[in-house]
């Protein structure tokens, strides 16, 4: 799933889903061990509706960066 996909606001999404768009948010990042690590906490352990606010702000702090 990409990260423009999961955005909007939807029905459930299950974790495999949600760990792709997040991962697809961060794509480009060079992530650590520890990075790694975060991120499959943050899909186990938020909810539905607040990944999905993580995934919109790294989203959104991207194209601010672009459009600068």
């Amino acid at each position: 799933m990409k990260a423009h996909e999961y955005l909007a606001i939807g029905g459930h999404v299950g974790p495999r889903l949600r760990e792709m768009a997040l991962r697809d948010a961060l794509r480009g990042v060079e992530l650590g061990g520890q990075d790694v690590r975060i991120v499959a906490w943050m899909v186990r352990f938020l909810d539905d509706s607040t990944l999905r606010t993580v995934v919109s702000l790294i989203e959104r702090a991207r194209l601010a960066e672009v459009s600068r």
